[in-house]
């Protein structure tokens, strides 16, 4: 099982591509910046990747500073930098992103239209992350 749960704020402002080909589809990156629970906390920078109607959405709702919780998979990547050097990075692929305000808490923004799931549909309000918060413990069948 690959599941992360993340809140916390964007770092910059998420910038929508299209992939190439016949069937282009839409691609948003941003920063993720995760602080911890406490003051004094270290601030933890996580990349995600959006796809298709959740991309569209995060890039036209979204700016930098907006509070988000996001539910996706940990993937690596690989690729060459200027020097031709291969390097690999770490990323979330968002599943589901849920607007919040920049307190963090989920309170649903009408501005920002709430949030949006991979597959277009509104996301559930009542209970994000399926009623848990994240990190719980939850009970594991292993």
């Amino acid at each position: 099982m690959n599941n992360i749960f993340l809140s916390g704020n964007i770092g910059q402002k998420p910038e929508l591509k299209h992939t190439n080909g016949a069937t282009a589809r839409a691609v948003c990156n941003f920063s993720l910046a995760e602080r911890g629970l406490k003051k004094g906390d270290e601030t933890v920078w996580h990349r995600v990747v959006c796809w298709e109607k959740t991309a569209e959405s995060v890039a036209q709702y979204m700016d930098k500073g907006a509070g988000v919780n996001v539910m996706g998979r940990l993937t690596y990547r690989t690729w060459k930098d200027k020097e031709g050097i291969e390097r690999i990075t770490a990323e979330i692929v968002a599943a589901n992103v849920e607007f919040t305000d920049k307190k963090g808490d989920s309170q649903r923004s009408e501005a920002h239209g709430g949030g949006y799931q991979s597959s277009g549909r509104q996301a559930q309000r009542d209970e994000p992350f399926g009623g848990r918060q994240p990190g719980e413990d939850i009970d594991e069948p292993f």
